[in-house]
């Protein structure tokens, strides 16, 4: 047995990142034929791959994506972290009730689109009674959002009218989920750190 096997192996590969991209160790030899250029785009496209596993997205990579694939990566971060399902058999929430993607672009506007989800599942009766599921309200176009500080003290600020909600007929509770959540890795705590901005509004119990 050599102990150097490891190296020796021809098929690695990061989660995440197509295999077309090729193998990282071996990039130049699988890329045999390509220009320096081609071998430059592709070595590039493996890095933002890594990063948006990593740290998620930011305003600029957010924006190059369609509202369908926006809602497609949140569900997928939702059911793979733990956060809804039943995969892992200690999850958050049981499903997911829906999705709104805000087309806000400033921070008054994500938190009218936010308060106008909370009216609509109300008036809608959407909301499963049981309370074990969640709306996932998410901000990818909102460039002020992807800070969290900023995701932070908006939450802060809604909370202070948490009392109005009873005015409603429903007591909500609302949760926060960030791709830089408090600033620290995102294997700590990957049920809070989602890839867009988001908030989670789910009926209490």
């Amino acid at each position: 047995m050599y102990f150097d096997d490891a190296s020796r192996k021809t098929d690695f590969s990061i989660p995440g990142i197509p295999r077309a991209y090729g193998n990282i160790s071996q990039g130049t030899k699988r890329g045999a034929g390509l220009s320096d250029t081609d071998l430059k785009g592709l070595s590039n496209d493996k890095l933002e791959a890594l990063n948006r596993m990593l740290i998620g997205h930011d305003v600029n990579s957010a924006a190059a994506l369609s509202e369908e694939e926006v809602q497609t990566e949140i569900v997928e971060w939702a059911e793979e972290s733990g956060l809804v399902g039943k995969k892992w058999g200690d999850e958050v929430y049981e499903t997911i009730e829906s999705v709104h993607i805000c087309q806000a672009s400033s921070v008054i506007g994500c938190i009218a689109e936010l308060w106008a989800a909370a009216v609509h599942t109300i008036s809608e009766k959407t909301f499963a009674e049981s309370g074990h599921a969640v709306v996932l309200i998410v901000m990818p176009n909102c460039e002020e959002m992807f800070c969290y500080k900023s995701m932070f003290k908006v939450h802060t600020m809604i909370n202070f009218c948490a009392n109005t909600c009873v005015y409603f007929g429903k007591s909500f509770e609302l949760t926060h989920f960030h791709p830089r959540y408090k600033g620290r890795p995102k294997m700590l705590n990957p049920r809070r750190h989602s890839p867009f901005p988001s908030f989670g509004l789910h009926l209490s119990d």
